[in-house]
């Protein structure tokens, strides 16, 4: 769904989203809804049409970014409380959840960087 609003030059209905991937109507709304609240789609309505359409929103790419950086710093949390929880300050499981935990620092550090890198280039095209 998610690529045919990215290839369709404007908005679409549910009705033909669902003609087009031959999925139901049901399906549509519900993969819509996810898809906005992931700030990925946006729907909007045409002057005197009771139908909803959705189209693909302006950024997609950031959005998804911030979809995977929200979900790295939740796991590093969870390790970060595995890690806290471990019995022995030097054991070996302690250790190897503190390798795990660098990892998602360093995951996390880049991917807030390539954002930002992102969005300076994305805001440059808008400008000009």
């Amino acid at each position: 769904m998610m690529g045919l609003l990215m290839l369709y030059d404007g908005p679409l209905s549910i009705d033909d989203i669902s003609h087009e991937l031959k999925v139901s109507r049901a399906s549509v709304s519900t993969n819509g809804r996810l898809l906005q609240s992931l700030e990925i789609a946006t729907r909007v309505t045409q002057p005197g049409d009771r139908r909803d359409y959705l189209q693909i929103s302006h950024d997609p790419c950031s959005s998804l970014l911030m979809l995977g950086i929200r979900r790295l710093n939740e796991m590093r949390r969870a390790v970060r409380d595995m890690r806290s929880a471990a019995s022995r300050p030097r054991s070996e499981i302690r250790q190897r959840l503190e390798r795990v935990e660098t990892f998602y620092n360093l995951a996390i550090e880049r991917a807030e960087s390539v954002l930002a890198d992102w969005q300076r280039k994305v805001s440059v095209r808008r400008s000009n």
